[in-house]
């Protein structure tokens, strides 16, 4: 779809006012960075009863992204994102996002072998996962030792 035709079903579908406030963003990171300053004290979302503010998310973001460049992920490189529905899930899924590498989302129901399967055929670097869920991903680690082993609730904020 050209941007033209892009524009034009925004334009049928949106009033105008509202498509005038629409900002284009050279990158996610720079939508992000001033969503999380307007937005800092606001909600952003609540996991099993633990709230998180945008002011939160930027924090935990900033710290697993310098861990992941610090572990040698780079723009373009894979990394496959190993979590079931949770806040730790979106956190994780941003880090890579902002990082510039690209976010291979790993559905939590995978077993094994899939896993293993699907570090393989889609070049992923790395995985980010937390230690009680990296069970399953340990016959991807020990069969592919060339994979980055990121486990992020060992970053700390501020890292």
């Amino acid at each position: 779809m050209s941007t033209w035709e892009n524009n034009l079903l925004i334009t049928k579908y949106t009033d105008a006012a509202d498509v005038a406030r629409i900002k284009d963003y050279e990158c996610i990171s720079r939508m992000l960075e001033e969503r999380f300053c307007e937005y800092g004290d606001n909600l952003a979302l609540v996991d099993n009863g633990v709230n998180y503010t945008y002011k939160d998310l930027d924090g935990k973001v900033g710290a697993l992204r310098k861990a992941l460049i610090d572990k040698g992920i780079k723009a373009g490189d894979r990394v496959g994102v190993f979590y079931p529905n949770c806040a730790d899930f979106v956190i994780a899924s941003l880090a890579v996002i902002t990082s510039g590498a690209v976010a291979v989302l790993l559905p939590y129901q995978l077993d094994e072998m899939t896993l293993f399967g699907c570090s393989m055929k889609y070049k992923i670097k790395g995985i980010i996962s937390s230690t009680g869920l990296n069970d399953k991903l340990n016959f991807a680690y020990e069969k592919n030792p060339a994979l980055i082993k990121i486990e992020a609730d060992k970053v700390e904020q501020g890292y």
